[in-house]
């Protein structure tokens, strides 16, 4: 079962994905046991290319974020989905982005908030508000094209209890209750449908449209 951030970040990667074109940079990207349901546009004029650390994950090019093995502006487009709150020191990351993205092209960018640590808590090492990312951003010359919030106390909760829950020893009731979880889902949308719009105090992460 999916958390509902992933959900929403799926959709959110639906609707922007006309921005993503020809030469593509997937930062911490998976071409296998991908996460979610949002694959690649199948189209013959877009180059995708996969960076990755490790190179267990099978990426076409190995490498760090922070130190990006490209020249400048060559990407049309750079995708890093939950991949910044990894990263020692993000401001880094975000201008080697900047330096490698052509003049007029986009990054597709999401980082957690409320959001409970990742499976690999280890290497998990920051959340970001909103004012921090406008603040990292504006140390660039990128410019900020939308800035969305990911959800609302629904989604919070929900991906709470459900991460709780995929992490415990899963005895039967706790099955039971997974479940149970499952069957509410609907719920913990309708609740996020009634959230305040204006409310910015609970999220469980940021979407972000960038433009160079």
């Amino acid at each position: 079962m999916l958390s509902i951030r992933r959900e929403l970040l799926d959709a959110k990667l639906e609707k922007f994905q006309y921005l993503i074109t020809g030469n593509v940079l997937d930062i911490g990207g998976k071409k296998i046991n991908k996460r979610g349901s949002f694959t690649p546009p199948e189209n013959k004029n877009i180059f995708w290319t996969y960076l990755n650390l490790f190179s267990e994950e099978n990426p076409d090019v190995v490498g760090n974020s922070n130190k990006l093995p490209f020249k400048n502006d060559i990407f049309d487009a750079v995708i890093m989905t939950e991949v910044l709150e990894y990263i020692s020191r993000p401001e880094v990351a975000i201008k080697e982005i900047e330096r490698v993205i052509k003049n007029e092209g986009h990054v597709l960018l999401s980082v957690p908030f409320l959001n409970p640590f990742h499976g690999d808590y280890q290497s998990d090492l920051k959340r970001f508000t909103e004012s921090g990312l406008r603040d990292l951003i504006s140390q660039t010359n990128l410019k900020i094209v939308t800035l969305d919030k990911m959800g609302h106390i629904g989604a919070v909760v929900f991906d709470i209890i459900r991460h709780n829950l995929t992490h415990s020893n899963r005895s039967f009731y706790q099955r039971i209750i997974f479940l149970i979880l499952r069957f509410l889902k609907p719920l913990f949308y309708l609740l996020d449908s009634l959230q305040n719009k204006n409310n910015f105090y609970i999220t469980s992460g940021y979407f972000l449209v960038l433009k160079k």
